[in-house]
């Protein structure tokens, strides 16, 4: 409630005015015996309590009536809905995300978000501006929207399977109000603050300014349900299946509960296998041989109120064993790796194929894919500088102080198996061309943004001192370059059987095994070069220009990177996220991790208020007005009744 005009509140000191004149009528009553008038004593008792309570309700009209002019004059402001002015910037953050698609009774969470959406619209104003975020639809722009357009917005959303980041939605919200709307901001949250919509810890999100945007966090008063999904279907523990051979799948369930749930593995559309997970929710199964090309599938389980995580899709290519030819000397480490992976028959020993180079280089230009490791002796740097050029290769290595701290694998291929944050403690420097003629492929980068691993993917050029004495040209063959090797002096690369993942996935990348990514809904896909269209899970094709990546990941399942004739190039997995059982947080919980200026919501009324707490709203002194001059009818209607002024009835003592 706001007064524009304060200083008209000193006209209520004329409210005395009545009160004054009401008392000073009142006069002491005087007793006058009259026996012959005791039998009226009843009858003017009961007129003087009738007197008495027109003159209350005549007070009460005549204070009531200046109470409405002193507020009109001061301009009351009240918060209603569809407030005249200022126009406010909005940015209205919509939960639509995984959690809103959990059926609570008869109906989604999804409703019972979007009816606290809709009551924040209904409190807006007509010329107020509003931006409507979904968490759900982070790749959708937020045009600004007024309040009808905003509502039909809010109607016709739609969940999706992506957690939602509320952090990074509000951000996107402040820098929005701060670039295009005028004073007064304001930002609005309604989310049902499922587990991993805030982070769990750390900085509250940064305020770019001094005076931080109000923001208000409201969520429904729901009890959703427990809820257990998938969280793991690898293949053949992360490595290209062997055409062939039997493929292991294991599954992980995780939620509540996870233990003891039976699952189905459906390969196509064909039923390949079942099981039931074990207390620690997890199972391993075997399915069948299958011939080169790719495998993909999903892993399901039966429906809970969160339909979404119950069904996790995988998708692997399947590769014969490539023939590896072992030159140099690897290390014990190394050679025991290939070993096993012989023993296993995911590759063939011998000459004619791969070749796996490491310490001292071998002499020869074969044409084959090569896998190089850095020397663990830096005299024989120069050897294998010299072997990278008969390859082809344009890259170098270089020394660089052993004294340097130790860094981590910041990212990397997944086909290459390294575990997460994987410590380098040393390396040497990978210099690219001088000329920039050929910058590679970083495979893997270390958390000093300079790269780990290279793969130069091979052109046409002289390849080999005998090409290069004829003129001749051909094209060089591929190489992956390490700058460490593999010894766990240098890194914290996996040593034996830890090894394996590494090996057979380096050895996939030489052998052409496509890259299959496996990422949770929301995450942008990148996109294989030549790409024109995408197919969506649900057969859909998407025109891309094939220069950025594909946001639009909400739906799980596997989607398809095709070129202009339609071709296949390659294919991406997208799975919801793994549930868990952490609990909702509060709407204060929430305020608390967006920062300054944020505030929760207790309850839907407070949510309602909230919403225009800091508006004006609209004035009402037209209402006051009419209301005033209805009481100044009244208040001479009740006067004209009986004149409740005039002498008061003498009390009679019958006793007289």
């Amino acid at each position: 409630m706001t007064f524009l005009a304060p200083l008209l509140l000193l006209a209520a000191a004329a409210l005395a005015v009545p009160l004054l004149l009401h008392l000073r009528r009142q006069r002491d009553t005087r007793v006058e015996a009259f026996p012959a008038l005791r039998y009226l004593r009843s009858t003017l008792r009961e007129r003087t309590r009738m007197v008495r309570l027109r003159r209350l309700l005549l007070l009460a009209l005549r204070l009531l009536v200046l109470t409405l002019l002193v507020l009109a004059g001061a301009r009351l402001v009240l918060p209603l809905a569809g407030g005249d002015q200022p126009p406010a910037g909005v940015a209205l953050i919509v939960d639509n995300g995984l959690s809103s698609l959990s059926v609570v009774g008869e109906e989604r969470a999804l409703e019972a978000v979007r009816e606290m959406a809709m009551e924040a619209v209904a409190r807006l104003g007509v010329d107020d501006r509003v931006w409507v975020l979904a968490t759900g639809e982070p790749w959708r722009p937020a045009p600004p929207l007024d309040r009808e357009a905003a509502a039909a917005r809010i109607r016709t959303m739609d969940g999706t399977a992506v957690a939602g980041d509320l952090d990074a939605a509000v951000s996107r919200a402040r820098a929005l109000l701060r670039t295009g709307s005028a004073e007064p901001r304001r930002i609005l949250v309604v989310s049902l603050l499922a587990p991993g919509t805030l982070p769990s810890s750390g900085p509250p999100a940064a305020v770019e300014d001094d005076t931080p945007i109000p923001l208000l966090v409201g969520r429904p008063a729901l009890d959703l349900p427990t809820n257990r999904g998938v969280a793991r279907a690898q293949v053949d523990g992360g490595l290209a299946p062997r055409a062939g051979r039997p493929i292991s799948l294991s599954v992980q369930v995780t939620g509540e509960p996870q233990g003891g749930q039976p699952f189905r593995v459906v390969v196509g559309d064909e039923l390949v296998s079942r099981g039931v997970t074990d207390d620690r929710g997890e199972a391993l199964v075997e399915l069948p041989p299958r011939g080169e090309g790719w495998l993909a599938g999903r892993v399901e389980l039966d429906p809970d109120p969160l339909r979404a995580d119950d069904v996790r899709h995988f998708a692997a290519p399947v590769l014969p064993p490539p023939r590896v030819d072992v030159r140099g000397d690897p290390g014990r480490y190394l050679q025991a790796a290939v070993d096993l992976l012989a023993e296993r028959e995911r590759i063939e020993p011998g000459p004619g194929g791969i070749s796996l180079e490491a310490g001292r280089p071998a002499p020869g230009a074969p044409s084959a894919p090569t896998l190089l490791l850095a020397p663990s002796d830096p005299a024989d740097l120069g050897g294998v500088n010299r072997r990278l050029r008969e390859l082809g290769v344009p890259w170098t290595l270089e020394p660089l102080a052993d004294h340097l701290p130790p860094v981590v694998v910041d990212r990397s291929d997944p086909r290459l198996g390294l575990p997460q944050g994987l410590e380098v403690r040393r390396r040497y420097r990978l210099m690219p061309p001088s000329n920039g003629s050929d910058a590679g492929i970083e495979v893997a980068v270390l958390s000093d943004g300079t790269p780990w691993a290279i793969l130069h993917v091979g052109g046409m050029g002289t390849a080999g001192s005998g090409a290069a004495d004829s003129g001749s040209e051909e094209r060089s063959p591929a190489v992956l370059l390490l700058a460490s090797p593999a010894d766990p002096v240098w890194s914290d690369l996996p040593t034996s059987v830890g090894m394996l993942p590494f090996v057979s996935g380096a050895l996939d990348i030489l052998a052409g095994g496509a890259a299959i990514p496996d990422v949770v809904a929301g995450t942008p896909l990148a996109l294989p070069s030549g790409t024109t269209e995408v197919e969506a899970p649900d057969g859909t094709r998407r025109a891309t220009d094939g220069i950025g990546g594909f946001a639009e990941t909400g739906r799980p399942g596997i989607y398809g990177f095709r070129d202009e004739t339609g071709a296949l190039l390659g294919t991406a997995v997208v799975n919801a996220a793994a549930p868990t059982s952490e609990p909702f947080l509060t709407p204060a919980q929430a305020a608390e991790r967006l920062g300054s200026g944020a505030e929760g919501a207790p309850d839907r009324r407070a949510w309602v208020r909230g919403v225009t707490s800091d508006r004006r709203g609209r004035e009402v002194w037209r209402p006051l007005l009419a209301t005033a001059f209805l009481l100044l009818l009244m208040e001479g209607w009740v006067a004209a009744r009986n004149d409740p002024d005039g002498p008061a009835p003498n009390a009679v003592d019958g006793n007289s």
